[in-house]
């Protein structure tokens, strides 16, 4: 009887390990998340040009004429903007061209807001039935344009307003 008891004892120790393994996994995902390393990646360089991989998240939202749209999940290639199974999260994973000198990124035309719309085909034409609107972006608060690049972490509004 008492070789049953310490097995079953061997077992519920065995179980707390692993769902507290599991636990701190996923609590150390959030926080390297939250602390923007899910950003940093490997950089290689030669002389002539350097390349960082990244993989890169940002929540979006949509206003298109007045209707809230919800991008559809696994869609866009995946060496450029798409997403996954979360809705209006925006994923990239590829690299991007570094300056040789700086390390800094260079402008990188498959994160910009325009290629977002291109990407979702988001027209104006489709969603309010003109051409003649108002795009209007807001990045984390701020106001910026179509040219606008997105980062890691950002909060992206895009609207379509008549």
């Amino acid at each position: 009887m008492a070789q049953k008891q310490i097995k079953k004892y061997i077992r519920y120790i065995a179980w707390a390990v692993a769902l507290l393994a599991a636990g701190a996994l996923v609590y150390y995902s959030i926080v390297q998340y939250r602390a923007g390393d899910a950003q940093e990646g490997i950089v290689v360089c030669s002389e002539e040009v350097c390349y960082k991989t990244v993989h890169i998240h940002a929540d979006i939202d949509f206003d298109l004429c007045d209707t809230a749209y919800v991008l559809p999940r696994e869609t866009g290639p995946l060496q450029s903007v798409h997403t996954h199974k979360e809705k209006n999260f925006l994923h990239f994973h590829d690299k991007i061209e570094l300056d040789v000198l700086t390390k800094e990124q260079k402008s990188d035309v498959r994160l910009s807001m325009e290629n977002v719309l291109q990407t979702f085909e988001l027209t104006p034409q489709k969603f309010c039935g003109t051409a003649d609107v108002q795009i209007l972006i807001t990045v984390n608060g701020r106001e910026e344009n179509l040219a606008y690049e997105w980062r890691d972490g950002d909060d992206i509004t895009i609207q379509f307003k008549k």
